[in-house]
């Protein structure tokens, strides 16, 4: 299925290997799929889905192996459900750094050119943190209608221009970069990149996550948690994509 209809190789079956047991119960047909590269991809929904997104995560300064995002592995299983008919796919990069942006941005366009080969007419991007620096990078193709994103990092350096004719929704939450010591990107950062969008006549929103961190899910210790405001944050998100995914 998946290394056929995505052209990548060995595909592994949800409840093996390293799968979470929630995500391989949680009503979808996972597959997982190791990259040419040392990424790797998660993907659930029908190949021949006439929508479809894909969700790339965060980085670190320092370049380490890329992991599953935790936000990711608590949303999904509550959000695609809902959404039957979409086709997802999940990247886990090889290396994680927004210092070495162009690795992240190398495994996000290796399978996005897949993803654009089933021939869906409508993708959505959705990149948390420095993954949407990695989902905008690569948003120029024409199927692409729109980017999400979560708690974005958008530096000023980086062009909007693959924006253009496409929509733009940014969630953030308040409390972002707020804590000393705790990573994040603060609000603001995303307020004037989808004011910068709006000048270039892009049609660009930002809506706040009141009391909302960087992140709605962590995971210390091997343990998945739920950071509040969790479910506004699921409520947003879907909210987002359906608006996105529309004609």
């Amino acid at each position: 299925m998946l290394g056929s209809a995505w052209g990548l190789p060995r595909e592994r079956r949800a409840g093996a290997g390293r799968y979470p047991a929630h995500m391989a119960t949680a009503g979808l047909n996972w597959e997982e799929t190791e990259l040419a590269g040392g990424g790797a991809l998660r993907c659930a929904g029908p190949a021949t889905a006439r929508a479809a997104v894909l969700f790339a995560g965060g980085g670190t300064s320092r370049p380490l192996a890329g992991t599953w995002s935790s936000g990711y592995e608590w949303l999904l299983p509550r959000l695609l459900p809902q959404l039957p008919e979409l086709r997802c796919g999940w990247l886990r990069y090889e290396t994680r750094s927004w210092a070495r942006l162009a690795g992240p941005v190398r495994d996000h366009r290796q399978v996005l050119d897949r993803l654009l080969a089933d021939g869906p007419e409508r993708v959505v991007l959705v990149g948390f943190s420095m993954g949407g620096a990695v989902a905008l990078t690569n948003a120029r193709e024409p199927a692409i209608t729109g980017l999400l994103g979560l708690a974005p990092w958008f530096p000023p350096s980086l062009s909007l221009d693959p924006l253009r004719g496409k929509r733009l929704r940014v969630l953030h939450g308040t409390l972002d970069g707020r804590i000393p010591g705790v990573p994040g990107v603060a609000p603001e950062t995303s307020q004037a990149a989808v004011a910068r969008a709006q000048e270039l006549g892009i049609d660009a929103t930002w809506r706040p996550i009141p009391g909302g961190h960087h992140a709605w899910a962590i995971r210390p210790f091997g343990q998945l948690i739920a950071v509040p405001p969790a479910d506004l944050w699921l409520r947003e998100i879907r909210a987002s994509l359906q608006e996105l995914l529309e004609q």
